[in-house]
Order: C-alpha cells, then sequence, then structure tokens
C-alpha cells in the first residue's frame, strides 16, 4: 500500500518537494525506497531533477559521515554506537545508489541526466561508469581515463564543497570546527542527519571529505576494487568495444585512431589499476586477455615495407599506447608477471601477448615509432625494470600516475616481463638490432633518448661504440644543427662525459683542447647574418663541443686535457643560443636549456663573463643599424688601423679618437671580444711607427697592467681613452677571477689585487686630475671642468668594491688635486672613513707630516660626504680635528729660532707641509653644512681651539727680531683665517 500511497499524495504536491521526500527515503534505508522514488517520478517526470537531486545529497551525507567516523579516535564508550552509525552510513549510501539507478532506468534522456549531475557532485563514480557503458561508450573510455590517470589525491587536501543553495553558518561551522565534527560521530546517524536538515536541504550546505586518509587515486578505482561484477563489466566492455573497432577496419578499411586509441589507453588503465581479474571470460582471465590482445595487435600494427619511413605517422600514439597496453597485461597476467622470466605456462594467452608485443615492437610506422621501440627494447635489454615502468605510465597516464603505492610490487612484475621477453626475442638478435635502429642518425637527430639512456646504463664492453657514436655526431655540422634543436641534447653531453669519467683512468674526452681552438678559430663570424645556415651550423657544432668540453673541466679539472675557457668565445656562444631561443616557437626549447647548462658552467670559472655580458648589452643598444650597415667590412684589423689613424697627431683624420671608438664597438659585436681586444690592445701599445705589438689575451688577462704602458698622448683621445678603459674593465675582472683561482689563500689574492687595483686607481686620477689629459692644468678651475665619466665610473666601480684603496692612497701622500678630484666624483670614498680613522688613531704608523696630510684628506672627505653616513663622518672629523691640533707647534714653528730647522729625510721642509695642510683644514671646516649640527659644533670647537692656541703663543715675551715678526704674522693670519671660518659656519663660538 506504501508503493501506492506516497505516488499518489505526492502527485500534486510541489515540485521542490519532492528533493525532502528523496532525501527523508533514502536516509530511513528502507528497502521499498527505490521503487517509490521511480514511482514518483513516473507520475511526476518533471520531478525526477529534485528526486535525484534528493538522493545525491543523502549519499554525500552518508559518505561525510562514514569519513568522519573511520578519521575520528573515539573513546572506547563510543565505539559500539560508531560502528552502528558507520552501518548505518553504508545503508543510506548503498539506497541512494538504488534509487539513483532506478530513476535512470526509466528513459534514456534520464539516464544521460543523472550521469550529468553524478559528474557535476562527483558522486557514484561506479553508477556513472555503468550507465555510460550503456548509454555513452565513447564517455566511458573517457570517463575512466579521467578518473583512473589522475594525480592521487593528498590527505588533509581531500574536502570538496557543493553548494545546492546558499550556504548556511552551520554547515561552515561544521567543517571549520574539526572537535565539533568528532563529538558527532557519537550521535545517532539520523538523529543528526535530521538535524542539520531540519529547515530543508535548500539551506544545506554539504561538506565531502574522502572515504581515506591516506592517498588514493579515484573514487571509481575504489569502487571497481571493491565490486568485483563492476570491474568485470568494465573489462568486458572495453574489451568488445576494441574487437568491435577492429572488425569495422577490417570490413570497411577505415580505421577510427582517436577511437581506438581512446580504449585502449581506457584498458591499459583499468589493467593497470585492477588487474585481469579471475576465471577465463570475456571479461576476465585468459580469455580476456587473449581476446583483447589479439585485436589490439591487429588494430595497432601498421605493415611498412618501405625502408624510408616519416618522421611521424598518424599510427604513433596508438602505437605508443598500444605497446604500453600490452606491457601492463603483461604484467597483470600471473603466468608472465608473477613468474621468475624463465619458464612461462599460460597457453593461448601468453602466445597472444607475445605475438602481440612482437609484431607491433618490429614494425615500428615512422621514425617516432622507432625511436619509442628502440627505447623500449633498450630497457627490456638492460632488465631496466623501474625505467621501463616509467616510460609505459607516462604513456598510458599522462599525468602523475607512478606513485600509487604499489611501486615495488609493479616494478617485480615489469623484471619478470623483461626476463620473459629477452628469453623470446634475444636468442634470435631481433630485439638487439631494434635498440641499434634508435642509434642510427635518423633517430638521434630525430630524439637522442635512445642514446642518453644506453650512456645512463653503459658497460665497458659498449663504451666504445657510444665514444664513437658522440663523436660522429660532435664532428659533422649537420647533425650538430639538428640534434641541438632537441631538448634531450643536454642530457646527451652530460651522460657521455658522466660515462667516461666513470671508466678506469686515462679518462680522455671526445673534445681536445687543440681541436676545439681550432674550431673556434675557424668560426666565420663576418659572414653571420649573411649566410645564416652555414654559420649556423658551424655555431652548433662549436656550442656543442663548447658545453661537452665545459663539463668535463668540471667533473675532471685537474685532466691535462681540460680546456681553457678564457680562449673561447663564451659571450658569443652564450649569445648565439640567447636568439636562437627567443626565435624558437617551443617555450621549452633546447636552445633554452643549453643556455642554462651554459651559465651554470660558465662561472665556476669565468665569473666575469656574465658580468660584462650585460655591460655589453647595453653598450650594443642603438648599434643595430650601424652594424648592419658595416657587418661586411668591419673587422679586427680595421680597429687596428682605425686607432693608428687617430694617434697620428695632427695629420689625424679622427682627432677626438670616436671613429675609433665607434669601430671597436661595432667589431666587438660581430667578432669574439677576446680577439678584438688584442688587435686593439696591439694598436694602442704601439709607439711611432713600430708595429702593433702581439699579446695574447690570456697574458693580458694575467696581467691587465700592461695598458698601462701606453704613451701618455693616448689618453688625450677621448674615443681611444674609452677603449682603453673598456678593455681594462674587462680584463680586471677576468684577472680577479683568475687570481682566486690561483692563488694559494683568500689573503694572498686579495692583497694582490688591491695593489693592481691602488696603481690602476692612482694612474687614472691622476691622468684626469694632473690636466694633462684635458689640455693642461689650471689651478683655478675645479675639478669639474676637467673630467671623463667613463673614468670616474671605472674609479667608482673600484672603491665599491674594494676598501682600503682611498686609505692606501693617502698615506703614499695623494696631491692635493687629486684629492680635490676623488671628493667631487667618488661619494664612496667615505667607505674608507674608518680606516683612515684607525690610520689618525694610531701615532707610531706614520709621521707627522703624514698624519696631518692624511687627516686633511680624510677631513675633506668627510665633510663633503657626511650625509652618506654621519655617524662615521663624525668620527672621521674628529679624529682628523685632533692631529691638527697636535701638529700646531709644528706649523708655527719653535720659537726664537730663525729658520725652518726641521726637515723630512726627503729634504722638504716640514713646518711649511704642515702650514699648507692646516690652512687648508681650516677652509675645509668653513664649508660643513649649517644643517649638520653635530659637524658645525665640532668644527666651531676645533676654530675657537686654534684661535685660543693663537692668542697664547702671541703673548709669550722675550722674543725680538725676525723671527720674532714671522711668528706674530703667522699666528695673526692663522687667527684670521679661523675668525672668517667661523663667520661662515654662522659665528656660533665667540673668539
Amino acid at each position: 500500500r506504501l508503493s501506492v500511497m506516497i505516488p499518489i499524495l505526492m502527485q500534486h504536491a510541489p515540485i521542490l518537494r519532492h528533493e525532502h521526500v528523496a532525501n527523508a527515503l533514502c536516509r530511513a534505508a528502507v528497502p521499498q525506497a527505490p521503487t517509490l522514488i521511480m514511482q514518483m517520478a513516473a507520475n511526476c517526470p518533471a520531478a525526477t531533477q529534485n528526486l535525484l537531486r534528493g538522493c545525491v545529497t543523502a549519499y554525500q551525507m552518508a559518505e561525510e559521515f562514514e569519513s568522519l567516523t573511520s578519521n575520528s579516535v573515539s573513546p572506547t564508550e563510543e565505539a559500539d554506537r560508531n560502528a552502528s552509525n558507520l552501518s548505518d552510513a553504508r545503508d543510506i549510501a548503498r539506497t541512494a545508489v538504488e534509487s539513483t539507478k532506478c530513476l535512470a532506468s526509466l528513459s534514456r534522456r534520464e539516464a544521460l541526466t543523472a550521469i550529468r549531475i553524478l559528474k557535476e557532485q562527483r558522486v557514484m563514480d561506479g553508477l556513472v561508469l555503468e550507465l555510460m557503458m550503456n548509454y555513452d561508450p565513447i564517455g566511458a573510455a573517457s570517463f575512466i581515463v579521467e578518473k583512473l590517470s589522475s594525480s592521487p589525491l593528498k590527505p588533509n587536501a581531500t574536502i570538496h564543497t557543493t553548494t545546492m543553495r546558499p550556504t548556511s553558518t552551520r554547515g561552515h561551522h561544521e567543517t571549520s570546527d574539526v572537535k565539533q565534527s568528532r563529538r558527532k560521530c557519537g550521535v545517532p546517524l539520523r538523529q543528526r542527519m535530521m538535524n542539520s536538515q531540519s529547515v530543508g536541504i535548500a539551506q544545506a550546505s554539504v561538506e565531502r571529505v574522502s572515504a581515506n586518509a591516506e592517498t588514493t587515486r579515484s573514487r571509481l578505482l575504489k569502487e571497481l576494487v571493491e565490486d568485483k561484477a563492476l570491474a568485470e563489466n568494465a573489462r568486458r566492455f572495453i574489451s568488445q568495444r576494441i574487437i568491435l573497432l577492429l572488425k569495422i577496419n577490417e570490413s570497411r578499411g577505415d580505421i577510427r585512431l582517436g577511437e581506438a586509441a581512446l580504449f585502449i589507453q581506457a584498458y591499459a588503465l583499468v589493467v593497470h589499476s585492477i588487474g585481469i581479474g579471475a576465471g577465463s571470460s570475456a571479461g576476465s582471465g585468459s580469455k580476456f586477455v587473449e581476446d583483447t590482445m589479439t585485436a589490439i595487435g591487429r588494430l595497432s600494427g601498421d605493415e611498412r615495407s618501405s625502408p624510408d619511413l616519416p618522421t611521424r605517422s598518424s599510427h604513433d600514439t596508438i602505437y605508443k599506447i598500444a605497446i604500453c597496453a600490452t606491457i601492463a597485461t603483461c604484467c597483470k597476467y600471473p603466468p608472465i608477471g608473477d613468474s621468475d622470466g624463465g619458464s612461462v605456462i599460460g597457453g593461448t594467452a601468453v602466445k597472444a601477448c607475445l605475438d602481440c608485443l612482437r609484431g607491433l615492437l618490429l614494425h615500428p610506422a615512422s621514425v617516432e615509432s622507432v625511436v619509442f621501440s628502440s627505447r623500449l627494447a633498450g630497457l627490456i635489454i638492460g632488465n631496466d625494470a623501474t625505467n621501463l615502468r616509467m616510460v609505459a605510465l607516462e604513456n598510458i597516464s599522462p599525468r602523475d600516475g607512478s606513485n600509487n603505492g604499489h611501486e615495488k610490487e609493479e616494478t617485480s612484475q615489469v623484471a619478470n616481463v623483461c626476463r620473459w621477453l629477452s628469453s623470446k626475442l634475444l636468442e634470435t638478435g631481433k630485439l638487439k638490432s631494434l635498440h641499434e635502429m634508435g642509434l642510427e642518425v635518423n633517430s638521434l637527430v630525430h630524439d637522442p633518448v635512445v642514446a642518453v639512456e644506453a650512456l645512463r646504463r653503459s658497460s665497458s664492453l659498449k663504451a666504445n661504440e657510444l665514444d664513437d657514436l658522440l663523436k660522429n655526431i660532435l664532428a659533422d655540422p649537420n647533425i650538430c644543427a639538428k640534434i641541438i634543436q632537441h631538448p634531450r641534447v643536454c642530457a646527451l653531453l652530460q651522460e657521455s662525459v658522466k660515462m667516461l669519467v666513470k671508466r678506469p683512468a686515462p679518462h680522455i674526452p671526445l673534445v681536445l683542447p687543440l681541436s676545439l681552438e681550432r674550431l673556434a678559430q675557424s668560426l666565420p663570424w663576418d659572414k653571420i647574418g649573411a649566410d645564416a645556415e652555414s654559420t649556423s651550423k658551424s655555431l652548433s657544432q662549436f656550442v656543442l663541443q663548447l658545453v661537452y668540453a665545459l663539463d668535463f673541466l668540471d667533473r675532471q679539472p685537474l685532466s691535462p686535457f681540460v680546456i681553457n675557457p678564457r680562449l673561447f668565445p663564451l659571450r658569443e656562444s652564450l649569445a648565439f643560443l640567447d636568439s636562437c631561443h627567443k626565435n624558437s616557437k617551443r617555450k621549452d626549447s633546447s636552445f633554452g636549456a643549453l643556455q642554462v647548462m651554459l651559465k651554470e658552467l660558465v662561472p665556476k670559472h669565468c665569473r666575469d663573463v656574465l658580468h660584462t655580458m650585460v655591460n655589453d648589452y647595453h653598450l650594443n643598444q642603438g648599434h643595430d643599424e650601424l652594424m648592419v650597415s658595416h657587418r661586411h667590412i668591419v673587422k679586427p684589423t680595421m680597429v687596428c688601423e682605425a686607432i693608428r689613424d687617430c694617434l697620428k697627431g695632427g695629420h689625424s683624420v679622427d682627432p677626438s679618437g670616436l671613429r675609433a671608438e665607434e669601430v671597436f664597438m661595432i667589431c666587438r659585436s660581430m667578432y669574439p671580444c677576446s680577439e678584438v681586444d688584442v688587435a686593439a690592445v696591439g694598436a694602442i701599445l704601439a709607439t711611432g711607427n713600430s708595429q702593433p705589438k702581439f699579446y695574447s689575451y690570456m697574458a693580458l688577462c694575467k696581467d691587465p697592467l700592461v695598458l698601462l704602458k701606453s704613451s701618455a698622448a693616448v689618453w688625450k683621445y677621448r674615443g681611444v681613452r674609452c677603449i682603453i678603459l673598456r678593455i681594462l674593465q674587462d680584463l680586471m675582472n677576468a684577472n680577479e677571477c683568475i687570481a682566486m683561482q690561483s692563488s694559494v689563500t683568500a689573503s694572498v689574492a686579495s692583497e694582490y689585487l688591491a695593489a693592481r687595483d691602488i696603481i690602476v686607481f692612482r694612474s687614472i686620477v691622476f691622468a684626469c686630475a694632473s690636466g694633462f689629459v684635458f689640455g693642461g692644468c689650471d689651478t683655478g678651475e675645479t675639478p669639474r671642468g676637467r673630467h671623463c665619466m667613463m673614468s670616474v665610473n671605472m674609479i667608482r666601480s673600484i672603491i665599491s668594491k674594494r676598501r682600503g684603496i682611498i686609505a692606501a692612497l693617502i698615506k703614499q701622500d695623494l696631491p692635493d688635486t687629486c684629492i680635490d678630484w676623488i671628493v667631487e666624483f667618488v661619494p664612496e670614498s667615505l667607505s674608507d672613513a674608518p680606516i683612515i680613522t684607525s690610520l689618525l688613531s694610531e701615532k707610531g704608523l706614520l709621521t707627522a707630516t703624514e698624519r696631518l696630510t692624511a687627516a686633511s684628506a680624510g677631513l675633506r672627505i668627510a665633510v663633503a660626504h657626511s650625509v652618506r653616513g654621519e655617524v662615521i663622518a663624525k668620527m672621521l672629523v674628529s679624529v682628523s680635528t685632533a692631529v691638527l691640533m697636535d701638529s700646531f707647534t709644528l706649523v708655527i714653528d719653535p720659537i726664537g729660532v730663525p729658520v725652518s730647522i726641521l726637515r723630512e729625510e726627503n729634504g722638504q721642509d716640514v713646518t711649511n707641509i704642515c702650514r699648507e695642510k692646516m690652512f687648508r683644514m681650516i677652509k675645509t671646516l668653513s664649508t660643513v653644512s649649517p644643517k649638520n649640527k653635530d659637524l658645525k659644533n665640532e668644527a666651531s670647537i676645533t676654530l675657537a681651539k686654534i684661535a685660543a692656541l693663537c692668542k697664547s703663543e702671541n703673548a709669550v715675551g722675550g722674543i725680538s727680531g725676525v723671527a720674532a715678526s714671522k711668528r706674530k704674522a703667522l699666528l695673526k693670519e692663522i687667527w684670521d683665517t679661523c675668525v672668517q671660518a667661523n663667520t661662515a659656519l654662522g659665528g656660533a663660538m665667540q673668539m
């Protein structure tokens, strides 16, 4: 009566009420619930979707409670209640599934609607698959591929929210408070579900948690494992569809490659995930294996008698999937996968597997298929079960399907398959010949993966063959130009070097230094751009050999066969790879990978190269048009000629040297920088009519101070001066790298580099400050009127990199003009303030005049650049003024002595030197900024002290004569200078 009354009562009820009723019937889990729900749908078709949603909601709530119950740690007294609730949850879920199945059985339209809603809600995957096998075969195969090849779900990241209506605050509170959820596990399930659904499903937000906290693939896999009937139906369905496609192909001669590949992939995933089943039927066991393997072998085969295979074929995808599906079947078929590979007894099913695999491996349809089959043959011969499993899973499960928790068991099965196949195919030699096909030129150019894996597992017997193979590749520019375009070329070079290093000594690389030097010298730099194809081939060959040689240098730095990287155009090679990578349409091009690899290797031996590349990039901007117009004529010899024409003096056609600089920069952007720099240095160091001097680039790197041997007149030409500084900067960077690598300790290298930089610094500063570079020295002229910005940049870079240079130069009595120039252009000089302060604090380190000279320079630096560091500037001012006060007696001479009796060892008058420095320091104090109150107070106090000393010395009596007159005049001059300085500071102190 109930099955009759409820549909009658609900016939005239609002449609939305059907959802509540269906949900309540499923929660009650009565046996009649599926029939009642189906009859309500038959009486009111418009309410079918609402009924379906009620079933889905009940299923989701049951699933949520089951997950919480299984994951919670309940007290002992609640264990029985939880077990009862868990049983109720499973009954509710079962009732919801049966009810949904009854709704789908009403018509095809209702079945498709149920499929759509269940897929949207991601529930009842088993029922979805069952319905799709009946109503949408292709969709069923796609559903299997989607679910079984999905990435594993991680613990604590498997909560999905399905909002049927606007979310209530109660639903959100339940998911956010874990403790409350655990307490609810002890409440009777139906009472809890009634409480949460008391106002109807319309206000509920269903939070679904995965059934297991452990990693799982998908709910479909769980249902296939638990439901043997569903698993057998799925296997039978896929097998019959593959057989049907074979019959269509044989009868019509028209193969549906996409559909066939989809079903074979679905078959492989099902077999790999749940096995082949027991018994012998169309859906499990030996008959299932035999029928499916026979169909796959005949469906995927593509006989070709022509030796000229195309690069790619439409059969490549199905070919790869079919082979991997066959391997998966062999692994899951116990007579093969569980045996030791020696004796396999399996009857016709085993023979079908062997025939299918043999037919596919030995009859590839294209070069792509040849590479794949050759790769598998190498893995089988080498019994490399781990990588063979990975390759198979990559093709049947493109997402992350390798880490499924059964790696050890599956690897053991693959190893058994390898031994079985080796025993069947190695005797005839076909497997070995198949592997050798992947090492042919056409295959290597297409994809060198076979050679890469062969190098990884190479033995001493095959090492020479692989060496000859790679040597032939690197010796042929045509092959290099093709293989460099493949992303695996880096791995090919690295594995070759690894194989070489693993052997017993001697380790002789395939690329020797002399051969690489000859190849570098033969590169047609002058034809780049004009003949792109030939130059690209030569550069590709050079880059591959260079990367190989650098990798060998990195692994065997003490070998006598390593190269000197500085002898080769490293920057140009990186620029070539960068240009090719930018022009490539693929983001993962091999040029980008080679560029990354080269950028990792180069800094280990030539750290300065990447830095200079950045400078070259900025300097070469704006020269593109000029480079194109002069590309065919600008050579290193023309740089020599341009420099020599500039240095002719009054007869020069380039009096400023700008044309020489322009030619230098254009040539440097075309030819290797080292070659151009060597040519330019030779022309600069030549004197008069002598021939250009020759220095190797390595010799220049070891001694960059050679450039300072150039004539002083060379520095007067702006363009040539810029050339010298540009080359000197690069050579100093290279020299620093060489010094750090070759020195015994870092301190030794630091001392050498500091001495070198002091020489360069002093030479450039003197050249710029003395005035001969700019046409004479006018003492009244400010430093701003005579400067070279490139010289300033170089000086600033040296000071910022090396501390203590300013202090060392001050100690060496640098001329005042140079100090003025440094103060004007080098604000980084304040970084040496702590060193100068320490130098002035120790009285025994310097003589009296040296201390006062250093104090004068330090005071100028501190006052001029105090804004860069007020604390250290104030300390330096305090120490400098203290030295000034201590030296006051030396300034005014001993009392009653008519001549200067204090002399330095070189004969200089100490009194005059100290007197000049004192007046210079007083003048410096008058320039203190009024905004800097600390320095201003320090300056005022110092001036007041000096004025007080002048008063006290002037008040001394008993002295007459010329000496007394001179002394009084000096004291008055000092007094007047202090007053003027104090007035400049605002008259803060009373004199």
